[in-house]
């Protein structure tokens, strides 16, 4: 009989290891990652263009482009690409990012031939229906107004814009004048490139030959000159703290932060694990602190987001409007504390396991494994990085945690934005 009055048996990780992605090239070129680690007949094929919002030429081409591609082709309409989708009990997403815009199809082997087909003609010929462009636009219209009404997306996008500029792709945010100016020729015009770009192929799942030819067969077929797009943003940051004040809100969003070292710098482990005690978990200083001790509010983060291009940090809090300087008052007490105070005994043997233990959570199935290759190939990276990480988690020292806070968490240099 299980006992429950003790403990599990509690059992320190001691290594990263996890599948590996395997690379090889089709005779076009193109570059194909598999990483077979599937038990069932279920596949995820992600067609990865280095192409997105920092290329666009007009603000939200990219967004408008991506919701476009399945809205119909020279022989379907959006009907028809929805019926055949469903049909075979399987998804296509087309997801915009401001680095990259990936394609992905989930199904099941049985019906991987038909759908590659379909995927093939999506992507090669699309018409971007006027009517269809319309609908997409309304759409985006209402949700965009119920978005508007959220203090946390507006101080997000209050944010983001002050920390890069408003003219910058990591910064320019959705507004209605962005959507009606948007027409067919913007979305053709940034098709056109991207489909002229450089592409891979990020293949997960239960891997067979059979799988592997039948890709092959589609996308071997198309002729692949890949041309590159090359473009440059000026970052230009206003430090000045931004506060809009609604007067029927009941709750203050909070964002607080700067801009920080790209994931590829030698530091970046030191910065993601001191962010992580501070709050990237539930059991951080800033949970404990303005969530259990002083009550402010339901939950409070920070996390050190990846661009390509950039990176930044940012605590994240939607508080009691009448507490926000309190709360605000509070987030930049542990800022400090993050520089000067060393980490208990306690605190890093609880931040090592909790480290370790969601690192080994987020490699139990083949996407995920594909989104931790994903998560160094596209930035310039291999598998080391995650060697180099584990190393830095285990040999971490107090001190280690306090210099970095010290180099890159300084209150004074924070950015703050408060809607609510």
């Amino acid at each position: 009989m299980l006992d429950r009055s003790a403990s599990p048996i509690f059992q320190t990780i001691t290594d990263f290891s996890f599948i590996h992605a395997i690379s090889q090239s089709l005779d076009n070129g193109v570059a194909m990652h598999i990483i077979d680690a599937g038990t069932q007949p279920v596949i995820r094929l992600e067609i990865v263009f280095n192409y997105g919002k920092w290329n666009e030429n007009k603000n939200q081409a990219s967004l408008f482009t991506s919701k476009m591609l399945l809205e119909g082709t020279d022989q379907k309409s959006s009907v028809e690409i929805s019926e055949i989708i469903d049909g075979y009990g399987a998804f296509i997403e087309v997801t915009p990012g401001v680095d990259y815009t990936t394609v992905s199809l989930y199904c099941i082997h049985e019906f991987l031939k038909p759908l590659l087909e379909l995927l093939s003609e999506v992507l090669n010929y699309p018409s971007f229906p006027g009517e269809e462009l319309s609908k997409v636009k309304n759409i985006q219209a209402q949700a965009l107004k119920i978005n508007l009404e959220k203090n946390s997306y507006l101080a997000s996008d209050y944010f983001r814009q002050r920390l890069f500029g408003n003219n910058h792709p990591y910064g320019r945010i959705l507004r209605q004048n962005s959507i009606d100016d948007i027409n067919s020729d913007d979305v053709n015009s940034f098709y056109q490139e991207l489909n002229r770009t450089q592409r891979e192929l990020i293949i997960s799942g239960q891997i067979t030959s059979k799988v592997i030819d039948q890709i092959k067969h589609v996308f071997d077929k198309q002729a692949y000159s890949p041309e590159v797009f090359s473009k440059t943003h000026e970052v230009e940051t206003s430090n000045i703290p931004q506060v809009e004040n609604k007067k029927d809100s009941l709750q203050s969003s909070l964002r607080i932060g700067k801009l920080m070292v790209k994931k590829d710098d030698e530091e970046f482990h030191k910065i993601f694990i001191a962010n992580t005690l501070l709050g990237g978990f539930f059991g951080s200083r800033l949970m404990k602190n303005i969530r259990e001790e002083k009550g402010l509010t339901y939950g409070i983060q920070s996390s050190v987001p990846v661009l390509l291009n950039s990176g930044y940090f940012v605590i994240a809090a939607d508080v009691i409007k009448q507490n926000k300087d309190l709360a605000i008052q509070e987030i930049y007490s542990e800022l400090k504390l993050l520089r000067t105070k060393l980490p208990t005994k306690s605190e890093m043997e609880i931040l090592r396991n909790y480290l370790t233990g969601t690192f080994q959570s987020e490699i139990n199935t083949p996407f995920s494994l594909a989104d931790k290759f994903k998560s160094v190939h596209l930035y310039g990276m291999d598998y080391d990085y995650y060697d180099n990480l584990f190393t830095t988690i285990q040999n971490c020292k107090p001190s280690d945690i306090t210099s970095t806070a010290e180099k890159y968490f300084n209150e004074d240099s924070m950015l703050s934005v408060v809607v609510g």
